[in-house]
């Protein structure tokens, strides 16, 4: 996971002409008309380059996300403490 991403002043997103409604695995619905395109991005020194959308992500943090994405497997800990488990 990226431990910073910076961000830059000049940098400007992208409007889309179709807007993407995104659903999270607990529910909530997001709707994205903008992409950043082509953004550096830094994981442990190495550079990559990347498209990325703007979410509102605090969700991932309060419920404890884990990604694996060579698996392609996401680990959520519900309110209740148990597992959830996507593929």
């Amino acid at each position: 996971m990226a431990r910073k991403i910076k961000s830059k002043p000049n940098i400007q997103p992208l409007k889309l002409e179709n807007r993407f409604l995104i659903s999270t695995p607990l529910g909530d619905i997001v709707f994205i008309n903008h992409i950043y395109m082509s953004i550096r991005v830094t994981i442990e020194r190495h550079d990559m380059v990347t498209n990325l959308m703007s979410l509102e992500m605090d969700w991932l943090s309060t419920y404890k996300a884990q990604m694996d994405c060579l698996t392609k497997i996401m680990t959520l800990q519900g309110i209740d403490e148990r597992q959830m488990i996507f593929k």
